[in-house]
């Protein structure tokens, strides 16, 4: 979406969402009924009657990102039962063969014949793999007014949050699902935890403006974060943003209206899901244990992904935790705290693709490289010498 269409405001140096609440619902409504209009028509029509009046009035801002959300839910499908290239081949070599368009009518008829379909169906056909002239199909279950400014409302903020350059996030409660989405994403995030009564934990994240490439996929993944932060049962979010060159401030609290995350996946990514796969395969001398407690490190705490724990020995145990975007001071900084800790045996696996640096890594970091899943056979070597 384009930010200068997107419904928000700027206070000061404080960016104000200007959410879709109750006063929308009758247009989004509305909207939702032209669309359902023009199922089984092609998408340019339903551009063209968009372009039309409409029979309701909606601020152009907010009904710009609805559509957005409308287009992703109606999705489109080519009618064709013959290939529209083999249309347009046949068609067009045998105009070529007749050296004249006096006779189009004629030619598509001979065409449609040869092919044994109707000449309106010829004509329907011939461009249809194009994506206007491809025909909408309904919604695969019925949204309520509700739900779509929900749903607009949360692509307002992640929209939003790809020119962030840092963001921070007070947690209280089911703080572990968020934290576990952030790692399994790649963020460079710090974890604390503060001395409140609520036992809060804090997490620093980089934005996307802080680093040198990947900002559109860092962006996107912090954008993710979002539906999950209604798990909690206390947050508040504070990203600091970059918009047409000037910063500004976004702050979210428990309450505001946008769309929770509501169905839990039992992997958080494939990833995660490959890395126990593959271990369990690979050796049955080793136990891999899931959501550890987290290593209190001075102020700020790791949360590793896993621990491998000998099945014949419970003193022999690794940390285990995926890393995807990072920096060399990120990995020195983490490692440091490990050496104060005295935590010799944690393994940091290291998406390379995702290195937004080219500083030196420490020679005494435990760090294993991977490109797409971590490598067990190296995992092992490490862990059994």
């Amino acid at each position: 979406m384009a930010t200068n269409k997107l419904p928000y405001a700027l206070q000061g140096k404080n960016l104000v969402p200007r959410y879709l609440g109750a006063e929308d619902h009758n247009w989004i409504f509305l909207l939702q009924q032209e669309f359902s209009r023009f199922v089984g028509k092609s998408k340019r029509q339903l551009q063209t009657r968009l372009r039309e009046p409409l029979p309701f009035i909606a601020p152009r801002a907010k009904r710009y990102v609805v559509e957005k959300i409308l287009w992703h839910m109606y999705r489109t499908h080519n009618v064709a039962d013959i290939k529209p290239c083999q249309l347009r081949e046949t068609l067009f070599l045998k105009a070529a063969q007749e050296r004249t368009l006096k006779n189009r009518i004629v030619i598509i008829k001979q065409v449609a014949d040869k092919l044994q379909i109707s000449t309106d169906k010829l004509e329907a056909w011939l461009f249809s793999d194009l994506a206007l002239e491809q025909n909408l199909l309904a919604p695969e279950q019925a949204h309520e007014p509700h739900d779509i400014a929900l749903r607009a409302n949360l692509a307002l903020l992640q929209n939003l949050l790809k020119h962030c350059m840092s963001l921070e996030l007070t947690l209280y409660g089911q703080t572990r699902p968020v934290i576990r989405h952030a790692k399994f994403r790649g963020l460079i995030c710090t974890i604390k935890q503060t001395r409140t009564p609520q036992d809060a934990t804090r997490l620093a994240i980089s934005g996307p403006l802080s680093v040198c490439k990947h900002t559109t996929v860092y962006g996107h993944a912090m954008g993710e974060l979002l539906p999950m932060l209604h798990n909690c049962n206390q947050f508040q979010a504070h990203a600091q943003l970059l918009l047409r060159g000037d910063p500004c401030q976004l702050t979210l609290n428990t309450g505001d209206p946008f769309m929770a995350k509501t169905q839990n996946k039992r992997y958080d990514s494939n990833l995660e899901k490959w890395f126990i796969e593959d271990f369990s395969r690979a050796t049955t001398d080793w136990d891999i244990i899931r959501e550890p407690t987290p290593i209190q490190v001075g102020e700020a705490c790791i949360f590793p992904d896993f621990i491998l724990k000998n099945r014949k020995d419970s003193t022999k145990l690794f940390w285990l935790e995926i890393i995807g975007f990072w920096t060399t001071d990120y990995i020195r900084n983490k490692t440091q705290k490990l050496i104060k800790a005295n935590l010799n045996n944690l393994i940091l696996c290291v998406n390379e693709s995702l290195r937004c640096d080219t500083g030196q890594l420490p020679q005494h970091a435990t760090v294993l490289f991977f490109k797409k899943r971590v490598s067990i056979p190296e995992v092992l070597r490490i862990i059994i010498p």
